[in-house]
């Protein structure tokens, strides 16, 4: 059976042209089938985002299509195709669309939506312009990934470990991005493109974060400090900056300390020290403090054993050479006593302070 479609509405209702060709399907215009074609809500839309927008076409002969098809520039139709929609029915659908770089610098989005139908063309444009204004920026934070072995403060020689985390949280990929850690001297590039919402963790390796070990500075400042400088840029090369100081200030407090202990020659007849017998007297020095010392002087039984020993590092000893050892001559009251006494003092310089202290020590006559 010859299947005659219904002419259009200027002409009484169930009345069949004698031929198809004589429905006039020439005036159709694009507002005619495309009822609605815009977002959902009212939002501001930012990178990444989602626009979703409604569409609803309609069928505008008086006879079943066979199909409409939907298509968006730039974006997806969620459902593309009508199949066999009847005479001026409509059809609605949802198409999306994400935000790119181009749109966050433009402000604007114009989508174009085609509409073909039996072999006709129908379009309809749509302008998203509730777009964030471009705002490319970055943020550093440092964290501190260790503990001190007391669990209080640390001490030279141990190791403070932290992390660097450089985060995007603008609205604009960035690109070039470079971080620089003072204390370590750490640098280093990251490759790729960074995203909106996206973060990189700046280690001094692929496993291990930052290391730096308290020497003598940080007792010296009594805390270890580190400025992190992050440079990069956006798509149009305008430079975006941010700078962070990250301080650990849980380090024991100084401390100066020096051991001092006496060498002696032994009795000449190898058992006792008879009187008028001379002796040499040296002394071994020890840094058991946590700084380094400088510029130490050492005088035994008030004479100059040796002065300025350049440095001595924590926990180094040094003893003065026996060629410039002190002389003392056994008395006869040291007979009488049993022993005789030696007695020390040490100066020494730490950054900008100065230490002393005295040691005393007794040495017996004899080995029984």
């Amino acid at each position: 059976m010859f299947y005659q479609p219904f002419i259009k509405s200027n002409y009484p209702k169930n009345i069949h042209p004698e031929t198809p060709e004589e429905i006039n399907i020439e005036n159709i215009e694009d507002e005619d089938v495309i009822k609605r074609f815009k977002e959902l809500g009212d939002n501001t839309y930012t990178y990444g985002n989602n626009v979703v927008m409604v569409i609803i076409v309609k069928n505008p002969y008086y006879y079943q299509t066979t199909d409409i098809s939907l298509s968006i520039s730039d974006g997806t139709v969620t459902q593309p195709l009508f199949l066999s929609v009847n005479p001026e029915a409509t059809a609605m659908t949802t198409a999306i669309y994400e935000i790119i770089e181009d749109d966050i610098i433009n402000g604007e989005k114009t989508l174009t939506l085609k509409v073909e139908i039996d072999g006709q063309t129908f379009t309809a444009d749509y302008t998203i312009d509730t777009i964030e204004a471009p705002n490319p920026h970055i943020s550093i934070s440092v964290e501190e990934m260790s503990t001190p072995a007391n669990n209080n403060a640390y001490d030279y020689g141990e190791d403070i470990e932290y992390k660097i985390t450089v985060n995007n949280d603008g609205n604009l990929p960035i690109y070039d991005l470079y971080v620089k850690d003072e204390a370590s001297g750490y640098g280093s590039g990251y490759g790729e493109t960074l995203y909106p919402g996206d973060s990189f963790d700046f280690n001094n390796s692929s496993t291990k974060p930052i290391t730096i070990t308290v020497n003598n500075s940080i007792i010296a400042a009594g805390e270890m400090a580190t400025t992190v400088t992050a440079t990069s840029t956006d798509i149009e090369g305008n430079k975006i900056t941010d700078e962070e100081t990250f301080t650990i200030d849980t380090i024991v407090p100084i401390n100066d300390s020096m051991n001092m202990t006496f060498n002696v020659t032994p009795p000449s007849n190898g058992d006792v020290y008879q009187l008028g017998e001379q002796v040499t007297i040296t002394a071994t020095l020890t840094n058991i403090g946590n700084i380094d010392l400088s510029n130490i002087s050492v005088d035994i039984n008030e004479q100059q054993a040796c002065s300025d020993i350049n440095y001595l590092e924590v926990n180094d000893s040094y003893t003065t050479p026996f060629n410039d050892g002190i002389e003392y001559t056994i008395t006869s009251e040291d007979i009488n006593e049993g022993y005789f006494t030696i007695n020390g003092h040490l100066e020494w310089n730490y950054g900008n302070s100065h230490g002393r202290n005295d040691y005393s020590t007794q040495i017996m006559i004899s080995d029984e």
